[in-house]
């Protein structure tokens, strides 16, 4: 399990997400060996997320559209008013 981290990560106006939490979400894919999510600069936002992601040996297939539906269903929690 990745170690706490205490950035946060700014998806839209209105919701700041940890990035631990992010990770955490993808990292409990059974697909999924390792990620990471940084930033990068973005003209509008100063800032995007980025997830770097390590398939498991063997995983040919993890899209990103099922990638974006597992991390939305999960920080859907943390904020509610986030959508897939």
């Amino acid at each position: 399990m990745p170690a706490p981290r205490a950035t946060w990560l700014r998806l839209d106006p209105a919701a700041n997400i940890p990035v631990a939490y992010v990770e955490n979400a993808l990292y409990e894919n059974p697909k999924v060996a390792s990620v990471a999510v940084i930033g990068i600069p973005d003209p509008r936002l100063q800032e995007r997320a980025c997830a770097c992601v390590v398939l498991r040996l063997g995983v040919e297939d993890f899209t990103f559209a099922e990638m974006q539906q597992l991390m939305f269903s999960s920080i859907s929690e943390a904020s509610p008013h986030l959508s897939a």
